[in-house]
């Protein structure tokens, strides 16, 4: 965990922070927070935002934890919150939570990620408002739990030139090879499973 926490969070916010996935990354099942509650308590609910690339900021909701968690440690503690998101590998997102009460968060202060945090709103938003204060440099006690896949390859692109019927003859018989191997490397691929942090993105 963090050496570190935030000052109180308000009320109906959002404070998300942004990590770059891992080149194996498939589905997230999971995503454990590091948090600290009120004696009464905070629902709390894990979300990721996408990234808009030209601006460096939050942009649209992807997804939101499957339930929600009642945040009541006044020391800190890890909660974990199951997710369903197929991720993209390589590529930056904005992960958090949204609580309904006062929270704090724990993190590390770092020259490569920064943490934002919402005004109070109603419910969860599905587009990140544009009003939001930027903290301080720093990363987030949070790491996800995924099921590893296999890296994508780069596409290099085909020759402009036509085929020879020769070639077409074998591009024929040679693609239904590929596609079976390829389908039977997929099937094992979705039986592993490990845990990982995810890495940050610098700005």
């Amino acid at each position: 965990m963090g050496k570190q926490h935030s000052t109180l969070r308000p009320p109906k916010t959002v404070t998300i922070c942004n990590y770059t996935t891992p080149k194996d990354t498939g589905e997230i099942v999971e995503i454990n927070i590091y948090l600290r509650g009120a004696p009464e308590g905070s629902m709390a609910t894990a979300v990721i935002y996408s990234n808009n690339p030209e601006l460096q900021q939050p942009s649209e909701l992807l997804a939101k934890s499957t339930t929600s968690l009642n945040i009541t440690s006044e020391t800190g503690e890890w909660y974990s919150f199951p997710m369903n998101f197929l991720a993209d590998q390589n590529t930056c997102y904005w992960i958090g939570y949204y609580s309904e009460s006062y929270t704090r968060y724990f993190y590390d202060s770092n020259d490569t990620s920064i943490s934002a945090t919402s005004q109070p709103t109603d419910e969860l938003p599905t587009s990140f408002p544009n009003s939001m204060n930027y903290d301080n440099k720093s990363t987030m006690s949070l790491y996800a739990i995924y099921n590893k896949a296999e890296p994508k390859l780069t596409v290099i692109p085909a020759t402009t030139e036509n085929p020879t019927p020769q070639q077409t003859k074998g591009l024929q018989e040679t693609l239904p090879v590929l596609l079976i191997i390829g389908t039977e490397s997929a099937i094992l691929i979705g039986y592993q499973i490990r845990k990982k942090k995810l890495t940050t993105q610098k700005h």
